[in-house]
């Protein structure tokens, strides 16, 4: 074979792994045997194409992920040389957020999803941008968006979000409790979900609905001396009395017979002190 074509060969060898390296997302490429040894197969990459601006971008990237912010960033900037600056902002805005420049972070994010407006990892990061540099309705508009087509989403996007919704207006409990029940009938039970969803219909004072959303997770957490103390507390607030000395005997028998931590002894801590002011209040 001619150097020519050896020469022809190589290229295209390099230009097929590059277009792999920009399809494959972050994650999977960290998770190829280990960040070390996939920074190792990026240096060699790079060595060989070093004009390719998507190696540069990739190897930034993972640096960031490692920790090491300052090698991430003379790659980063190297990159910008070599292409569209856009195509670096993704990760630019990475490394300024996990550096706690988060307006620099958020302008970056901005730029590159003005480019590339489907790409959901880049959402994220700029709605973590904004919900840290406290522009929550900005982070709003991308949570929602993520919440609307993520096939399979983290039951913390929904907590996000509903956050979120929260910290625009603090009176708007209703529509937060919206997203979070949506996380729920996408998901399934999920406690994270309907525990924050009690304790915004406590919060409302809405007590016969926080019952009705503890009695959901009465299976998920097995009857658990924990769920019964909660129960109980809330019976006693919607004014049920018996019912909730009822919750806290069985309770107190139950976590007595269980080998003592201190989360345990935490509990029977607060279960005596909820059985005294429910014994002071009725008498």
């Amino acid at each position: 074979m001619s150097t020519a074509m050896c020469w022809t060969s190589s290229r295209l060898r390099v230009k097929s792994l590059l277009a792999i390296c920009w399809l494959l997302p972050l994650h999977n490429l960290s998770a190829h045997e280990g960040i070390a040894s996939t920074l190792g197969w990026l240096d060699q990459q790079i060595e060989q194409a070093p004009e390719l601006q998507g190696l540069w971008v990739r190897r930034g990237a993972l640096l960031v992920d490692d920790g090491h912010l300052d090698a991430a960033q003379a790659d980063l900037e190297h990159a910008r040389a070599l292409g569209e600056p856009v195509r670096v902002d993704c990760e630019w805005g990475h490394l300024q957020y996990q550096r706690g420049q988060f307006n620099i972070a958020a302008e970056a994010l901005d730029r590159y999803l003005e480019q590339f407006p489907d790409d959901t990892r880049c959402r994220r990061l700029r709605a973590q941008a904004n919900v840290a540099r406290r522009h929550n309705a900005a982070a709003l508009v991308d949570l929602r968006y993520l919440v609307e087509i993520d096939t399979a989403p983290n039951p913390g996007l929904f907590l996000q979000t509903a956050d979120s919704v929260l910290a625009v207006d603090a009176s708007a409990i209703e529509p937060a409790l919206a997203i979070l029940d949506d996380g729920i009938s996408r998901l399934g039970v999920t406690p994270a979900l309907q525990q924050r969803a009690i304790a915004l219909e406590t919060e409302r004072h809405h007590l016969d609905a926080a019952i009705r959303r503890l009695k959901t997770l009465e299976q998920v957490e097995h009857r658990s001396p924990r769920w019964r103390l909660q129960m109980a507390e809330l019976q006693w607030r919607y004014g049920h009395i018996e019912e909730a000395r009822t919750l806290l005997i069985s309770a107190e028998r139950d976590i007595n017979q269980l080998k003592p931590t201190p989360a345990r002894r935490a509990l029977q801590q607060r279960i005596a002190e909820t059985s005294r002011q429910i014994a002071a209040a009725d008498g």
